[in-house]
């Protein structure tokens, strides 16, 4: 049996090789889940201009992916090295409107978002996984962000924290707290349930 440790490495990896075949995207959000799967989000986008999401993750995943004719949902699911994946981009509507930062200037790319989720790897396998409910990882435009989401915040926190270059800050507003990743990103971590 693989260690979930590992696993999460390896959805991590498998993460940045599917990021790598998409080409150039619009700014995404990934949950990953200890249970190998993941699911990548692009930002609500105009219904007179789609999402390049979706129909790239489609051809990289090896299925087809035909554009709904109403404002939906656009999605799509596949598999790669075992890890179950989900894609996903949702027009705008009243009840989600456009993100009234989607048009400033954005200074990432989706090649460094690849870059930045293979880079977590290595930290990836120090983190006992069974015990955390998910890591989620953002592009906000000018820098990548993490969260790592845990059912109780002490205890499981630090433990996640360990093997990091930094002790464990508590941010003051409830059971979270922050943490350098060793790629030099921020790492939250916040209570779920």
């Amino acid at each position: 049996m693989v260690s979930p440790d590992i696993r999460m490495a390896g959805i991590l990896t498998t993460t940045s090789d599917l990021l790598g075949l998409l080409g150039e995207v619009e700014r995404l959000s990934i949950m990953c889940r200890p249970s190998g799967s993941v699911r990548i989000r692009g930002p609500i986008f105009p219904q007179e201009h789609p999402s390049a999401l979706v129909p790239a993750a489609a051809k990289a995943l090896g299925v087809q992916f035909l554009t709904p004719g109403r404002p939906v949902i656009h999605k799509v699911q596949g598999a790669i090295n075992e890890v179950s994946v989900t894609v996903e981009a949702s027009p705008a509507t009243p009840e989600a409107p456009l993100d009234p930062t989607r048009d400033r200037s954005r200074s990432t790319s989706t090649a460094e978002m690849a870059a930045f989720v293979r880079g977590l790897a290595p930290w990836a396998e120090t983190v006992q996984w069974e015990q955390m409910l998910w890591l989620g990882l953002y592009d906000t435009g000018s820098t990548f962000d993490a969260a790592l989401a845990v059912d109780r915040f002490r205890g499981l926190a630090e433990l996640a924290v360990s093997a990091l270059p930094g002790e464990l800050q508590d941010i003051g507003v409830g059971p979270e707290g922050t943490a350098l990743l060793p790629t030099g990103h921020t790492l939250r971590i916040v209570t779920a349930g």
